[in-house]
């Protein structure tokens, strides 16, 4: 990335300022106070913004620091430069805390990107990193150098110290530590620690043997680990089948329940019919306590008369039938007759007469037994 142009709306001792940047060395020359490290400041707030932090949406003292010394409304300004590729983006702000904005134009496809990037937690879109691959503290304290002087480093021996410190702001964006300084000390902890190899007591060995003991736990552990998957497999078949069980179970018992119903149902109406046929009998029973009385010692009379009676009764149905039998027979023959059936008949003799009235008589008789016998 390449620095091309800077406009200063208002930023400290600035208002309305431009600057042209050619391709090459740029060296800014003055006298103490004169704003050098200003627009140093500048580019930086601009790439990066004046927030304390990433995460952090609170400003640094800088804000108030380069507040414009006139014009503070102006609080803010431009830059451009063009990226590796060609490319040329121009960034704008506005620092001022009321109204701060920032967008960013792809100058060379006219078009504003800033919604491309992603926004920090402190609200800021992180398009310097992306385009420079630098973090703003890596920026601030390699990609720029502030006041460095040989009485800070000491008089021998300074462009080594010079050296170092480069070193370290280009490797860690710190000046206290270097890639040289890094491996010399890791060298030192690797003495200490020990070397994989080696049988020894120093902490790297005794830490190597741990972890083959952890090793082989672990695959202990997982067999013992898909052992419990299969008990589970089995665990969740015999829960499967419990349920089904207990859904059988449930179904038996609700036939269960039904047999017993239809059971109690049959009892109760097997119940129903006894007590009717006990209230018949009941009837009966009241029906014949007339003769509850009834002496036993005549019982063979009473079987006797009951026979007779019986007799009796065939008889009278025989002889009804036989009657029954002649009137038919007399139909008939009037039937045959015609005309003649009206004709006087020829009285009946004496004997027929008394025969009939014997007869009667008989019939009487068998009938007064009949209805003493009921």
């Amino acid at each position: 990335m390449r620095l091309k142009q800077l406009w200063l709306d208002g930023y400290g001792r600035f208002t309305d300022r431009a600057i042209e940047l050619a391709p090459g060395l740029q060296v800014i020359l003055g006298p103490n106070e004169q704003g050098k490290t200003t627009v140093r400041c500048f580019v930086g707030d601009m790439l990066y913004g004046q927030k304390r932090s990433a995460q952090q949406r609170l400003y640094d003292d800088s804000n108030e620091l380069r507040r414009p010394w006139s014009e503070a409304d102006t609080y803010g300004g431009r830059i451009v430069y063009e990226l590796d590729g060609g490319r040329e983006i121009e960034v704008q702000r506005s620092f001022d805390r009321k109204r701060e904005s920032v967008s960013v134009f792809d100058r060379t496809h006219g078009r504003d990107i800033t919604a491309e990037f992603e926004r920090l937690r402190n609200r800021e879109p992180n398009f310097a990193e992306q385009h420079l691959g630098l973090s703003k503290a890596v920026y601030l304290n390699a990609a720029t150098i502030g006041h460095l002087t040989l009485d800070d480093l000491g008089d021998e021996d300074a462009l080594t110290q010079i050296r170092e410190r480069i070193l370290a702001l280009a490797d860690s964006s710190e000046e206290t530590g270097s890639a040289d300084i890094a491996l010399k000390r890791l060298a030192e902890r690797v003495v200490k620690i020990g070397r994989p190899a080696a049988h020894s007591k120093r902490p790297l060995p005794i830490a190597q043997a741990r972890l083959r003991g952890l090793e082989d736990e672990l695959r202990i552990a997982q067999v013992r680990r898909g052992e419990l998957r299969t008990l589970e497999a089995r665990r969740l078949a015999v829960l499967e089948q419990r349920d089904a069980v207990a859904e059988r179970r449930a179904e038996l018992e609700e036939e269960l329940a039904q047999l017993e119903r239809q059971e109690r149902v049959e009892r109760l109406e097997e119940a129903t019919r006894l007590a009717a046929a006990i209230d018949r009998a009941t009837q009966e029973c009241f029906a014949l306590g007339a003769v509850r009385d009834f002496p036993l010692e005549v019982n063979a009379d009473v079987q006797r008369t009951a026979n007779a009676v019986s007799t009796t009764r065939a008889q009278v149905e025989r002889t009804r039938k036989e009657r029954e039998d002649l009137l038919h027979q007399l139909r008939e023959e009037r039937d045959r007759l015609g005309p003649l059936a009206d004709e006087a008949f020829a009285e009946i003799s004496e004997e027929t007469e008394s025969e009939l009235a014997e007869h009667e008589s008989v019939i009487a008789r068998l009938q007064e037994r009949l209805e003493a016998t009921d």
